[in-house]
């Protein structure tokens, strides 16, 4: 059996994605979503030893430090890499959620009694 691919013309100028770029407030939130996520992250690290569980269900009750530090780099790639793809608006909603779902899970953390710490 034999496929014959037919050629497609090379892409114009105009059809070629352009970038979105980011401006101040999307850097902003970010930036909120992605410091929040870091000291979430330690957070749960910290708690581990003390015996709390751990809410979220994607990482089970006892995650290990390597399975906490996987899903905060998988979660940080994952939001950030979407918003770059999406336009203004559906950026900064995605942006806005995941930074307020972390910093309620940060608050969460300090009022169980760890601190945020750097």
């Amino acid at each position: 059996m034999c496929i014959l691919l037919a050629s497609t013309p090379p892409l114009t100028a105009q059809q070629v994605p352009q970038w979105r770029s980011w401006d101040a407030p999307e850097l902003a939130l970010a930036g909120t979503f992605a410091t929040a996520l870091w000291i979430d992250a330690a957070q749960t690290r910290a708690f581990r030893a003390t015996g709390v569980g751990e809410t979220n269900p994607l990482l089970g009750p006892h995650p290990s430090d390597a399975q906490v530090n996987r899903y905060t780099v998988a979660a940080w790639l994952m939001v950030l890499s979407a918003s770059a793809a999406l336009p203004h608006r559906w950026r900064r909603l995605l942006l806005v959620s995941a930074a307020t779902v972390e910093v309620i899970a940060v608050t969460h953390n300090t009022s169980l009694g760890f601190p945020v710490q750097f």
